[in-house]
C-alpha cells in the first residue's frame, strides 16, 4: 500500500513539473517590453520597444536554435510598419545555419529570394506575403557565429 501511495505521487510530481514546462513554453504570460526613445534621426511616433525573449509577432515558423538571444527589439514606424530584430550566438558553422534556414524556410511557407555567399558570411532573404526575412550569418569570435534575423511586416 506504501509502495502504491509512493508512485502515485511520483506521478502527481512529475505531471505538475510537465505542465509547468508546457504553460512556459506554449502558454507564455506576454511579455512587457522596455519601451526606448527613438533618437532624433526617426520621424516622430516611432515606437522602439526592447524585449528579452522573442518579439511579440516575430513568426513562430522562423527556426530560432535554442540560445540565449543577444538582441531582440521591434522599430514600430508611423503608420504601422515594424521591424523586428532577433540575434544569437550559434556553436554550429555557418555553412550548417546556412543550411538549416534554406531547409526550414520553404517548408513553413517562406519562398527564398536571395542567397549570397560570401567568403565568411551568408545572407538570406525570404518573403511571405507582405512579410519580409532578412538573415545574416557571420563568423565572430573563435568558433563562434552571430545570427541576426530582421523580420518586417
Amino acid at each position: 500500500m506504501q509502495r502504491n501511495s509512493k508512485v502515485v505521487l511520483s506521478l502527481v510530481a512529475i505531471l505538475a513539473v510537465a505542465a509547468v514546462i508546457f504553460y512556459i513554453k506554449f502558454l507564455r504570460i506576454p511579455e512587457v517590453p522596455r519601451d526606448v526613445l527613438p533618437s532624433e534621426s526617426y520621424p516622430e511616433g516611432t515606437s522602439i520597444l526592447l524585449y528579452e525573449n522573442v518579439p511579440t509577432g516575430f513568426p513562430r515558423s522562423v527556426v530560432l536554435e535554442n540560445e540565449p538571444l543577444k538582441y531582440s527589439g521591434a522599430v514600430t514606424l508611423p503608420g504601422g510598419k515594424t521591424q523586428m530584430t532577433v540575434s544569437y550566438v550559434s556553436t554550429k558553422t555557418v555553412p550548417d545555419i546556412r543550411n538549416l534556414y534554406v531547409k526550414t524556410l520553404p517548408a513553413f511557407g517562406w519562398e527564398i529570394t536571395q542567397k549570397s555567399v560570401y567568403e565568411k558570411v551568408s545572407i538570406i532573404k525570404a518573403n511571405k506575403g507582405a512579410e519580409s526575412l532578412t538573415i545574416s550569418i557571420a563568423p565572430i569570435r573563435g568558433e563562434d557565429v552571430l545570427v541576426t534575423l530582421q523580420y518586417e511586416k
